[in-house]
């Protein structure tokens, strides 16, 4: 069994360098993952989570680092395919992302889009066929409106590292001929 630390990513801890120091400590101690929240709201400073990753990810060496867990329906999934394998890469393989529906319909609401749950389930399943599409060069959008991806999907390919994907991917990966994905998500 492994453990990793679930860590807030507001008040004091809104901070890249605080996280890094927490990351490093972590790693020291013997934990195995250091997962950040993804949140947009709160009555505190709040951190982008993708930041700190990056200080964390050039500040330690071998602990898993990622999010827990990003609320895909808040994000666009080819950003965030090129966020993941740009960290993956420059943590050297070390990304674990969760994904989920999001906690709160407000989040969604507050800024103009829909928040039911059913909307919200619709747009991870479709999110995760296109970052899955982005990461191993495949995808069925009806949702999304997708237009000349292939130079996006060529750029995230040049960053994959062979032989990473879990059992589940493998499947996929051998119906699509191509290498493992640059990260390993878990829903």
């Amino acid at each position: 069994m492994q453990f990793g630390l679930d860590v807030p990513t507001t008040g004091a801890y809104a901070d890249a360098r605080v996280q890094a120091q927490l990351a490093c400590e972590a790693e020291a101690a013997g934990w195995d993952g250091f997962f950040l929240w993804d949140t947009l709201l709160g009555a505190f400073a709040i951190i982008d989570p993708w930041i700190a990753l990056t200080a964390i990810a050039l500040h330690t060496s071998h602990i898993k680092i990622g999010l827990l867990a990003l609320p895909l329906p808040r994000h666009r999934p080819w950003l965030v395919a090129g966020q993941l394998a740009n960290l993956d890469q420059l943590s050297a393989g070390r990304v674990i992302c969760t994904v989920g529906l999001g906690y709160s319909e407000s989040i969604y609401t507050s800024f103009g889009e829909e928040g039911s749950a059913q909307v919200r389930a619709k747009k991870l399943d479709e999110g995760l066929q296109i970052l899955t599409g982005l990461l191993v060069c495949f995808w069925v959008a009806t949702l999304y409106f997708l237009r000349s991806l292939a130079s996006c999907c060529a750029r995230l390919f040049c960053l994959c590292s062979p032989g990473r994907a879990s059992t589940r991917w493998l499947s996929m990966l051998e119906i699509s001929g191509h290498d493992a994905p640059p990260v390993t998500l878990y829903t």
